[in-house]
């Protein structure tokens, strides 16, 4: 629900916070007045800008958002929403829009309301009161901006946000000049124009570490949809909640990383653009594999794996979704790994073929239960390195823990029963671990595909906690947990607003791998002369981070960085070019 008791707010403030909702509604009454003669065209209209309404309606009450393209890029997920809460959400709008209909109705004649001269009356006083409003006074504005930040809610309407959705990006100009291509490469994108694969280059990183083991085993870890600031590790207002996080975090051997940010989302992206340093075109699963644009079964991408296998790796996948369940192992398929195992196998191998507690995806007890057991299968087996990668996902927005569940406290906040239960499963993997022979040979490398989806629960735990400069978007700080027993890291590491685009590289400068031709946009957080601001994209939206935990939108960013925030949205638009044309990287 929105919350406009903030200090100093007035009534002028609240209207014009939704004068764009009254603008609309003005618009779609002139237009219905106009051709009230063509009752077919009407009913078309009503019926379409009803629709719109109570989808956008139901869609902010469940997710505190409208509609977005990311939602319909990963409708294969609407069965999350599906909770008994959300349910009612849905029937209680329809039954209230039904009443009210019915009431209209039976009271109002339509024809001679819609045709009388105090409706077209109200209907001008309504529009110009709200373009009045539109042109209100700087400090009534601003006023309006607190309520809309303090509710993180974007100024706009249903229907044009509906619209919005399917409005590609505004044709941008994907030639650049010499002078721009060289100020990409200062800022640290490699670009060469009169090359085919023209952001492939040689090296991946700059220097190498000392390092006791010459290939350490490395371990990848992505948890669903986790923010750095909810947990123990990164906040002391969640000092209970991640405890084994902690103490993992505090291990002698472990690096925690500040100020490091999800670079896309969702979890498609987060994934995809992770393991290949690159920001994906595509983001929705199945939709890869029937999409004429791009198709994963045509295109050529390098990453994680593929580089780690040249160096001498077994590079394994466990899948904690069951299979066909979602499109997670068909798309890291393509990626690389010599080994894909998915819920059922991992199930059946490792915990004598359970029930399903969830039923497209494994809990996040069973996820580390099945990685310990692997990884004890393996202390018994050949020696030859591995990269093991895994993704666990019962921290899912909008979920709770399922019946192997452990709650937080009382176990009334979803929020926080899924984060303290991951947290659980984990420390019995970490105490497995540490007592296993690869404790003094292999990387444990924790973070998420991205931050935590900015839902309506989500923003209620924000507001409880009184966080600061949380922007209800679906762009925060990260975790990012690096194990490293074989090198002499600090205890902790400061980004600077560097992003999730950047782990790819970094691991590979960590086990020092040979260098080899790749497309990676990003780079080790290890290098020097990183540029000074971070960039984080996701549908057609684009953020600029800088120091002190600033996020800001395209429209919003600082003049002195206007002019290369631009360059890098063309460039990365460029790169969506090059992978549509299967032009990142040759083989």
């Amino acid at each position: 629900m929105m919350d406009f008791s903030v200090e100093g707010s007035t009534l002028l403030t609240k209207i014009l916070f939704f004068n764009l909702f009254i603008l609309e509604y003005v618009f779609i009454s002139f237009v219905v007045y106009g051709l009230f003669k063509f009752r077919f065209l009407v009913y078309v209209l009503l019926i379409t800008y009803i629709a719109i309404h109570i989808s956008q309606l139901v869609t902010y009450q469940i997710s505190s958002e409208f509609l977005s393209m990311l939602a319909l890029d990963n409708v294969e997920f609407i069965g999350f929403l599906f909770t008994l809460e959300n349910v009612w959400i849905i029937v209680r709008t329809l039954l209230l829009l039904l009443v009210v209909s019915y009431i209209f109705a039976k009271v109002v004649d339509v024809k001679d309301f819609i045709s009388s001269r105090l409706w077209f009356i109200g209907l001008l006083f309504l529009g110009f009161s709200s373009f009045v409003l539109a042109y209100a006074p700087k400090s009534m504005v601003e006023q309006r901006d607190v309520l809309l930040k303090h509710n993180y809610f974007e100024h706009t309407s249903p229907t044009k946000a509906f619209i919005n959705i399917f409005i590609e990006e505004k044709q941008l100009k994907l030639q650049f000049t010499k002078e721009e291509v060289n100020r990409l490469n200062e800022l640290g994108y490699h670009f060469n124009p009169l090359n085919q694969y023209n952001i492939m280059k040689d090296d991946i990183y700059t220097g190498k570490f000392k390092s006791s083991v010459e290939k350490p085993n490395v371990i990848v870890i992505f948890t669903e949809g986790f923010s750095a600031r909810t947990s123990s590790v990164y906040s002391e207002k969640y000092e209970l909640l991640t405890p084994n996080l902690k103490r993992f975090s505090q291990d002698a051997s472990t690096l925690r990383v500040d100020n490091f940010y999800n670079h896309t989302a969702a979890t498609y992206r987060g994934l995809h653009g992770q393991l290949c340093s690159l920001f994906p075109y595509m983001g929705g699963g199945n939709f890869w594999f029937d999409n004429e644009t791009l198709n994963l079964h045509k295109n050529n991408y390098k990453c994680l794996p593929h580089v780690l296998k040249n160096n001498g790796y077994e590079t394994v996948y466990l899948n904690m979704h069951y299979k066909d369940e979602s499109a997670n192992d068909d798309m890291v398929s393509y990626f690389g790994f010599d080994t894909i195992h998915s819920g059922e196998y991992l199930s059946n191998r490792y915990l004598g073929g359970v029930k399903k507690i969830k039923n497209a995806y494994m809990s996040d007890h069973q996820a580390y239960e099945s990685l310990t057991k692997y990884l004890q299968e393996r202390e018994e087996g050949e020696q030859t390195p591995f990269l093991l990668t895994t993704y666990t996902i019962e921290t899912h927005a909008f979920l709770d823990i399922g019946e192997d569940g452990v709650p937080y406290k009382e176990g009334k906040n979803n929020v926080l029963n899924t984060i303290y239960n991951m947290d659980h499963a984990f420390g019995k993997f970490w105490d497995y671990f540490k007592a296993s022979k690869f404790a003094k040979n292999t990387i444990i490398l924790f973070t998420s595909d991205h931050a935590h989806y900015n839902g309506k629960e989500y923003i209620n735990v924000m507001k409880e906690y009184k966080e600061e400069q949380y922007y209800g978007i679906f762009v925060d700080r990260v975790p990012l947990l690096v194990y490293a027993p074989h090198l002499e890291l600090p205890q902790t590491f400061n980004a600077k607003h560097a992003t999730s685009i950047d782990i790819t590289p970094t691991l590979l400068h960590l086990v020092n791998a040979k260098e080899e031709k790749n497309a990676f946009i990003g780079h080790s957080l290890f290098e020097k002369n990183r540029q000074d601001f971070g960039i984080s994209k996701f549908g057609s939206t684009y953020y600029m981070l800088k120091e002190h935990n600033l996020i800001y939108k395209s429209k919003n960013v600082l003049p002195e960085y206007k002019d290369d925030f631009r360059l890098i949205h063309r460039f990365i638009t460029y790169t969506h070019e090059l992978e549509k044309q299967n032009r990142l990287y040759k083989h």
